[in-house]
This record gives C-alpha cells, structure tokens and sequence, in this order.
C-alpha cells in the first residue's frame, strides 16, 4: 500500500458524492471501500460491486488502483482481473494520455471505474464488453490501431519513428500514411498523444508488439 497526500488529500470530499462509500486505513495508508452502484441512463440500478480503491505510486498523474472484493467478477484475464482481485482498466499508454493533466478520485470513480464496472456488468448478462480494449499485447494492438485509425503497423512505425527519431513531416506536407491528405489534418495529432506517451514506453510497446 502506498502512502499519498494528493489522494488521501481528496477522499473527504469523494465520501460526499459517494456516500456508499467510506474512508479506511491500514498500516496508516488511507483508502476506500464500499459499494458502487452502476445505473442505466435513466438513473434504473443496473447492479452493485463491492470495491477498494486505494492510491498508486503516480496519483494523480496515473489512475488509482481499484479492487473488486465482493467475488461478482471471476480472477481470469478474460475478466481484467488479476488474483489479487486488482482490475486491469486500461492499456497504460491510454492512461497515460487520459492522466496528462492529473486526474482526481472522484474523475476516476465516474470516468474510469464506473464504465468499467457496468462493461464488466454488461459481459455478465450478455457475455461480451462492449468497446474493451483486449488484455496484454492485444490490447496494446488495439489502442494503436485506434490511435492511428488502422490496423497496419507500417503506418503505426513511420509514426513512431517520426516521434523518436524524427524529422516530423512539415504540417502541409502529405501525410506519409498514404491518405493524400496534409499531415497537420492526418496523423498530426495521433503524433501529440505519442509525444505524451513519450519514448521509453513507446519502446516497450514496439517490443511487446514484437516490432522490435
């Protein structure tokens, strides 16, 4: 567990907007735990988790660290759920981008953990997530074909190297994915969110996908 001012700064206030939810402590770190109700659009209870959240090493700038405790949601990478009941959110270069400015606890529980929890409530009733990212290497596939729009990982490198070796094209230079479009209205700003990943997890990425 992990000691964090930022965190421990901000729970008086998630309490208030969720009061399903309350403030503990263990070995003087300081987290959460209770219920979280998922509803449908129209305020309808779509079903309940009992959950933990406690701090990460880089709150606020990565998400906090949620656990399912209540055993709703099966320990198996199928599920995004590790043994230690943890729940896999995310393909962390995505985090990354989505944490550029920091994030709070009361962001995270309404824009991350909720989401999350009704796709894991939708896969209990009808068996599939609904716009998941995959786990591990796949999912990584996944956020960059997103990213760059296509599932060919040539245009995935000529971007990457445009980012980590350079030179960038200019901004009313064609794009050099082949759309005969300008880059400044192409892949310019799949690009900026590369820069925010930044370089080292770019290369991590580029080996996990076996690139490199």
């Amino acid at each position: 567990m992990i000691s964090n001012k930022d965190f421990e700064r901000e729970l008086p206030w998630v309490i208030q907007k969720y009061p399903s939810l309350t403030i503990k402590s263990n070995d003087g770190c300081k987290y959460l735990k209770g219920i979280l109700d998922i509803k449908s659009g129209d305020g309808v209870s779509y079903g309940s988790f009992a959950i933990e959240i406690y701090s990460s090493p880089q709150f606020p700038k990565r998400y906090p660290i949620l656990y399912e405790v209540g055993g709703d949601i099966p320990c198996s990478i199928d599920y995004h759920k590790y043994h230690d009941n943890s729940l896999c959110l995310d393909v962390e270069a995505n985090e990354i981008v989505r944490c550029r400015h920091g994030i709070t606890v009361c962001e995270f529980i309404k824009e991350i953990a909720i989401p999350h929890l009704a796709n894991q409530q939708h896969k209990k009733i009808h068996g599939n997530y609904v716009d998941e990212y995959r786990h591990g290497a796949q999912g990584i596939a996944d956020f960059y074909a997103e990213l760059f729009g296509t599932t060919d990982k040539d245009i995935w490198v000529k971007g990457m190297h445009s980012v980590l070796v350079g030179p960038k094209p200019g901004r009313n230079s064609l794009c050099y994915c082949g759309s005969d479009k300008k880059y400044k209205h192409c892949h310019y700003a799949s690009e900026q969110k590369l820069t925010l990943i930044g370089r080292q997890k770019l290369f991590e990425d580029l080996k996990t996908l076996g690139i490199i």
